[in-house]
């Protein structure tokens, strides 16, 4: 996941993201401001798609977001 956190955290207004893996689920922090949801849900299917991912587990990634505004 450090490949999501290097992408993600380059978006700005990112104050944190916090994965938990017994659920599966990345819960990330930021400032509606200055990024927008959208954003940071492409930010983590391009560290995805570097890592050689298929589309459709990125997409799937992205699904399990919260969001903290």
């Amino acid at each position: 996941m450090e490949h999501v956190t290097r992408e993600v955290h380059q978006l700005p207004g990112i104050q944190d993201l916090a994965f938990e893996f017994r659920t599966k689920t990345v819960t990330v922090t930021f400032d509606p401001q200055q990024v927008a949801a959208d954003d940071i849900r492409r930010a983590i299917a391009r560290a995805n798609a570097a890592m050689g991912h298929a589309s459709d587990a990125s997409k799937a990634a992205t699904d399990l977001l919260t969001f903290n505004p």
